[in-house]
């Protein structure tokens, strides 16, 4: 973006605006026909592709880019705890959420993101060290899965879940060739078994596909979404601090 002190040419800002006014977000249905159009099941051996996209965007897509919120807790001078609940963290999902940060007070310039040691999880809340007086407020950084109808899919990210629904539908298609050569007898049996095959490297390639745009390291484990820590610094009631 251009320093605010040189002003595009009207043309180009006018375009610019154009262009952004006529963007469509991407839909469910464009979601499913980009799968269709990778994995070309002209057999259509599997028939509703709605379990493998859900799949990756609720799981290793939601692991590799989660949903970024926020949640803003106003001070009343006597809360300082807070339980990690949907009710009060919109989004929470128990098991893959967890707060990256808190900006305490709002309202500052730069943000005053405090530091680690000020904030911490016990007994599934949130617990801030200070207590924030009537008129403050703490702003929490938090991560969600992605919604199923990819409303909250950055149009960049498109392409990484595309590929990533295809490799699970391909694997589920070459699964069903496997047991369809099982029981078959000669021709139809091989036939099967290079269906299964070639179904098998499609879901290998598209899952490389996945990586490389996100870049996940093809030979590393994606980390868990949520991860169990002690931390060193006692609890107000003198036991120590676990971290979730």
């Amino acid at each position: 973006q251009p320093p605010s002190e040189v002003p595009l040419p009207l043309p180009v800002a006018n375009y610019l605006l154009q262009v952004e006014l006529v963007v469509t977000p991407r839909t469910i249905a464009d979601l499913q026909q980009a799968v269709a159009d990778r994995i070309q099941d002209q057999a259509q051996r599997l028939t509703d592709l709605t379990g493998c996209i859900l799949e990756a965007i609720r799981g290793r897509y939601s692991r590799a880019r989660p949903r970024r919120l926020t949640k803003d807790l106003a001070g009343n001078g006597s809360s300082y705890s807070w339980a990690l609940t949907a009710v009060n963290f919109p989004g929470w999902i128990y098991g893959f959420s967890v707060i990256t940060d808190v900006e305490y007070p709002t309202g500052q310039r730069p943000p005053n993101v405090i530091a680690r040691d000020q904030w911490y999880i016990h007994n599934l809340a949130l617990y801030l060290v200070a207590t924030p007086s009537s008129g403050e407020t703490a702003r929490v950084f938090y991560t969600a899965l992605h919604a199923e109808d990819i409303s909250t899919v950055p149009d960049g990210d498109f392409e990484g879940v595309v590929n990533l629904a295809a490799h699970l539908a391909c694997q589920r298609i070459s699964a069903l060739y496997s047991q369809q050569g099982d029981s078959a007898i000669g021709a139809d049996a091989v036939d099967y078994k290079q269906k299964a095959s070639s179904f098998a490297e499609l879901a290998r390639v598209y899952e490389e596909r996945f990586k490389e745009i996100f870049g996940l390291d093809k030979d590393e484990q994606q980390p868990a979404a949520s991860q169990t820590l002690e931390w060193p610094v006692p609890l107000l009631e003198g036991s120590d601090r676990l971290i979730h």
